[in-house]
């Protein structure tokens, strides 16, 4: 990986850990719908939507083009830069073959010696089940990553993903859990 790359990559995590925001916490949740209001999802209120225009959201989307969705906030002292990005693939797959295949994938924009799967699997919750991936990027900084698939078979993938320091983990799980519960499909 070039100077560059790796450049970019530092200065997105340092963007993530340094924000601070000035929106109080609540508990109200608002309800969003994106794609064609085909994904829907429930985020706390003082979560502020990122714009295309928003410098923050182009510098994201270079390295990730399939993100649909950015949002920001504060809470619990930790920072969050919550995504929804979406995978369209030729045909419909199942979901469980798609979701292994996303475990085994390392981003392209880490070096392998980088990136390290931490955990992975399938839960239920709630008669819910939610899959899971959490990795970390050069053992400081984890990202916790749930899918979802319409009927569990189809030709889009949904991954909903934040960023957190290795002491923020328990706490941004625990968000990140609540988030995927609220994950509906509409169409």
């Amino acid at each position: 990986m070039g100077i560059e790359n790796y450049s970019k990559i530092v200065l997105f995590f340092l963007l993530l850990i340094s924000f601070n925001s000035c929106h109080k916490q609540t508990d109200n949740l608002n309800l969003t719908y994106i794609d064609n209001n085909k994904f829907g999802f429930e985020l706390p209120n003082e979560f502020y939507v990122l714009q295309d225009t928003d410098s923050e959201a182009r510098f994201v989307k270079k390295l990730n083009p399939d993100i649909i969705y950015l949002a920001r906030t504060t809470r619990d002292s930790i920072n969050y830069l919550f995504s929804v990005s979406k995978y369209s693939y030729h045909s419909s797959n199942p979901m469980e073959y798609v979701f292994y295949s996303m475990v085994k994938t390392i981003p392209t924009n880490y070096e392998k010696e980088q990136y390290k799967l931490v955990d992975f699997g399938v839960k239920k919750i709630n008669n819910k089940l939610l899959r899971v991936k959490i990795s970390s990027y050069l053992g400081e900084i984890y990202n916790i990553r749930f899918y979802f698939m319409k009927d569990d078979y189809s030709k889009d993938l949904y991954e909903i993903k934040t960023a957190c320091l290795g002491n923020e983990i328990t706490k941004t799980c625990d968000f990140m859990e609540k988030a995927a519960l609220s994950v509906h499909f509409l169409r």
